[in-house]
């Protein structure tokens, strides 16, 4: 079966009860799952014609709100070697494929949270559901997609829609086989201008321990159009309903008892 973990934040933190009255109001009370943006990644090959310059953080300009400026670091040299990872956001709804039992198991949970939803497969195809692909760095170097984009980059022959098509493909079902280190340090600066000084915030890719295998992980991806915010779905699309406890059970099901005609399995994750 394929599993949506939800509100897991507030289930890694313990706020169960928080979590659950989220479910009730934004999930089941609405029938829609929320689609997030995810960031992916296109991976880009060093070039090995020019030396990147090491930048350290941003700074605005005092007195100016449309300027920020950014201090070369003439103390070291960047890696020119290692291949860096441009950030997409990608729409998408994504599911765990597993069995209830291997719940047990799997380490889905401390990632996750223990609250799931889990949608019958025919809805699930119904709306395109697709098995997300691995690689390592090595693979890379022979991915015909990965290739085309990097050639077309360095070539300056992507236009902007033949960019925003192949970049979709890209990313759209393309993971990372681990948090590998060239991957984890990548760093992306983001300057958000606005009627005071700009704001700089810097992504990283932090949110797993080195090393984190996502193949353990046998995710699957709904990935919609831009712009649409809601998959909306059916009461009988639900299939089960799993819980962190059994209060989190009992909360659920007296919610489906008094407001679903046709009502789901509901269950406590196995322990």
């Amino acid at each position: 079966m394929f599993i949506h973990f939800a509100f897991g934040n507030l289930g890694k933190s313990g706020r169960v009860e928080e979590q659950t009255d989220a479910v009730i109001e934004y999930i089941l009370k609405e029938k829609r799952l929320k689609i997030s943006k995810c960031k992916e990644f296109i991976p880009i090959f060093p070039d090995q014609n020019s030396t990147p310059i090491p930048l350290k953080p941003f700074k605005a300009v005092e007195g100016r709100t449309d300027l920020v400026v950014a201090e070369i670091d003439g103390n070291r040299l960047a890696d020119v070697d290692s291949i860096r990872y441009l950030p997409e956001d990608v729409p998408m709804i994504c599911f765990i494929k597993t069995t209830f039992n291997q719940l047990k198991n799997s380490m889905h949970a401390r990632e996750y949270g223990k609250l799931g939803m889990v949608l019958t497969n025919k809805f699930l195809k119904a709306q395109g559901i697709k098995r997300v692909h691995y690689y390592t760095e090595e693979s890379l170097h022979t991915d015909p997609l990965i290739l085309k984009w990097n050639h077309d980059w360095a070539k300056g022959k992507l236009s902007s829609a033949e960019a925003r098509q192949l970049q979709k493909e890209i990313t759209a079902y393309r993971k990372p086989a681990k948090l590998f280190p060239s991957f984890a340090k990548s760093v992306t600066h983001v300057i958000q201008f606005g009627s005071d000084k700009p704001q700089t915030d810097y992504f990283t890719y932090n949110r797993y321990p080195k090393g984190y295998d996502f193949t353990k992980e046998n995710e699957y991806r709904i990935v919609l159009a831009e712009g649409i915010e809601y998959l909306h779905f059916e009461e009988d699309d639900m299939y089960m309903v799993i819980t962190p406890d059994r209060e989190a059970k009992k909360a659920i099901e007296t919610f489906l008892n008094q407001n679903w005609r046709e009502k789901p399995k509901v269950e406590v994750y196995p322990t």
